[in-house]
């Protein structure tokens, strides 16, 4: 359930989807598997898998087992009142008021120090940025608590944010964590990697291949700007990335053109690792901030330069090389545990308990399966 905001997800195909899906599997599998911290048994990490022999079934198996695989999922849209039971409410709606509060701050501090300190490093940012661990590390700086998990804190994070502190006095948050909001402070990490993550992958494309186009047809004022699209497409862009590039069949292709395209676009290439591939984005997305950083002050340059300049081609927009900060309420993910600190419930284990803390809350008469002879029930 979510309560907040009206962010909106990009649309992706499902195609795409699953390449990001295994560049991320790949790289997290790569990374040494500790024992189980339920069964103590090398080969997994916790009960989540089904390798552990005290396996909790996920909502995904319990679905599958019960329903098999051709079931579809439906999302229903439902207000407060009419979802939560009268009993709870109170104590639910100010419980989630103060979450969305605090968390509204403290992505706020946790996004304007972590900017701060990719953009004045002179290497790219540590793999460590595009991961959950990373974020929680960095809330827990925030508030000024003690950094339980330091694996994924580089070298240099802590002077920076000592710098950090003295440039802005007011960056460590100080007020006080409502209750329950580690679960909800995990989940929001998650999603704050995946778009930091996303700034790279689903951005880099287009941000390169525009500025391609830019010094070129400034380069080439009498070529159409069709043909010049046709060499971003063919050859600069894919030359920059590292990947297959080959000359478009047009008359204006020679030996001085291609010398000349080659010249401008080998610095940025120089900043390309590996070949910019959807799948590599996603698994490094590290690889590619540098090109991308070069490109973002280049194009402020001609924006500075060349403002009121009508006889050139106009730069691209200027963008934020990471995502902007927002002072918005982010939204709050409801899950067991959080619904269970709020409440004051124990906390659940396996999905039958997490269904029987939600027909505890929620009253799903509301959704109308009745009506089309679907009874909800919990299994014992």
């Amino acid at each position: 359930m979510i309560v907040g905001g009206n962010n909106k997800k990009r649309k992706q195909s499902f195609e795409v989807k699953q390449q990001k899906k295994a560049a991320k599997r790949r790289a997290n599998d790569s990374d040494v598997v500790p024992n189980c911290k339920s069964c103590h048994q090398p080969g997994h990490k916790s009960s989540r898998s089904p390798l552990c022999r005290n396996h909790n079934p996920s909502k995904a198996e319990v679905l599958y087992d019960n329903l098999g695989g051709g079931y579809t999922c439906f999302t229903r849209k439902v207000s407060f009142e009419d979802i939560v039971k009268p009993e709870h409410r109170p104590l639910l709606k100010q419980r989630v008021t103060e979450a969305c509060a605090f968390m509204e701050q403290l992505k706020l501090h946790m996004c304007l120090f972590v900017n701060y300190y990719c953009i004045n490093r002179r290497d790219a940012p540590p793999s460590a940025v595009f991961k959950q661990n990373f974020w929680y590390s960095v809330s827990q700086m925030i508030m000024g608590k003690r950094i339980t998990t330091s694996a994924q804190i580089p070298n240099d994070l802590l002077p920076a944010w000592d710098a950090f502190r003295r440039i802005h006095p007011n960056a460590l948050l100080r007020r006080g964590m409502p209750t329950g909001m580690v679960s909800c402070i995990s989940e929001e990490c998650v999603n704050i990697a995946t778009c930091f993550t996303n700034a790279i992958v689903e951005e880099f494309e287009k941000r390169v291949k525009s500025f391609l186009y830019f010094i070129l047809q400034n380069r080439f004022v009498l070529i159409q700007p069709k043909d010049i699209h046709a060499v971003v497409d063919k050859f600069a862009y894919p030359y920059v990335g590292r990947g297959f590039a080959e000359w478009p069949s047009k008359p204006f292709v020679n030996d001085d053109f291609k010398a000349t395209v080659k010249r401008m676009c080998t610095p940025l290439q120089s900043l390309v690792v590996s070949p910019a591939t959807l799948e590599n984005m996603s698994a490094n997305p590290q690889d590619y901030f540098l090109c991308l950083k070069q490109v973002s002050v280049a194009i402020e340059e001609q924006h500075s330069n060349h403002a009121m300049d009508v006889r050139r081609v106009p730069p691209p927009r200027a963008f934020a090389l990471l995502p902007t900060p927002t002072i918005r309420w982010p939204t709050v993910s409801l899950s067991c545990d959080a619904i269970s600190s709020f409440m004051r419930k124990p906390r659940c284990r396996g999905y039958n308990q997490q269904l029987q803390l939600y027909y505890d809350i929620f009253d799903f008469s509301k959704l109308g399966f009745e009506r089309y002879g679907i009874k909800c029930r919990i299994q014992k």
